[in-house]
Formats: C-alpha cells, structure tokens, sequence
C-alpha cells in the first residue's frame, strides 16, 4: 500500500521516496518550482525508479499527487528575491595623508 501524505510523499517501507528521487536529481527542482515541467510527464518517467525502490506497482496519479504536494511546498520556500533599484548607494571614502 502507497500512502500520499499532504506533504507530497509517497511512502513505502517508511521512506519518503518522491521527494527523495526529486531532490537526488537536482535539475528537476528549478523548472518543477516555476511550473514549467509537466507533472504527469515527470511522473512516467520517475516511475520506474519508484516502483523499484519501493518494490511494487505505483499508480501515476499517485506519483503525480506527491509531485503537485512537494512543488507546493518548493515553491513556498524558494520564492524568487526582487530587488528594488530605486534607492541609491553613497560611497564615501576616508583617506588620510601620511608624511
């Protein structure tokens, strides 16, 4: 039995293994927080990888919920810095003249 927790994580034999299989390949992170990755598409091919460390089927949709629960939480927490260009910046130097 797969359980899909509402934090995104697909357990089997107590391991937190979506989350585990996305986070080891760390150039899905990016284009999953900004959406630009298809979740069903990541989901088809992740699986392969899931069902063989959890030793067993896993349905797609399932793997697709944990992936939808964990972009959630990645995007919360990486949300991208704006910075404002209007305020300005005063340089000011001490020099001294030693004779």
């Amino acid at each position: 039995m797969i359980i899909i927790t509402k934090e995104g994580f697909c357990y089997g034999y107590n391991k937190p293994t979506v989350k585990k299989i996305v986070n080891d390949k760390i150039f899905i992170l990016e284009p999953l927080s900004k959406g630009i990755i298809s979740n069903v598409s990541l989901a088809d091919q992740l699986k392969p990888e899931i069902e063989s460390e959890l030793r067993k089927k896993v349905k797609t949709h399932a793997i697709v919920m944990a992936l939808r629960r964990y972009t959630d939480e990645i995007q919360k927490k990486h949300k991208e810095t704006t910075f404002d260009y209007s305020s300005e910046i005063i340089l000011k130097q001490k020099s001294a003249i030693l004779h």
